[in-house]
């Protein structure tokens, strides 16, 4: 089997942006495995349970792992009032 443990797919906090944020999978993914993601986009503030399986492109390779899961944590924003002085 080829060795997963330098993939990283972990909790993560972001801040809310009004965009479309993404959370992905770190560190080198092995050769003859591809990553395919399920869950792990969001916009707005919440929590999204987001998943990467491992796949092999060569029969003769197996990734250690199958999957891993996390949470894509998008935190809402700070808001900042600037009162302007009359």
């Amino acid at each position: 089997s080829v060795d997963m443990s330098g993939v990283v797919f972990e909790d993560t906090h972001l801040t809310y942006n009004g965009t479309e944020q993404t959370l992905v999978a770190t560190g080198t993914l092995p050769k003859y495995i591809k990553a395919t993601y399920s869950g792990n986009k969001g916009t707005a503030a919440g929590t999204y349970g987001a998943k990467v399986a491992f796949e092999s492109t060569d029969l003769r390779y197996t990734p250690s792992v199958a999957e891993k899961t996390a949470d894509l944590i998008i935190d809402k924003a700070e808001l900042t009032v600037t009162a302007e002085d009359k």
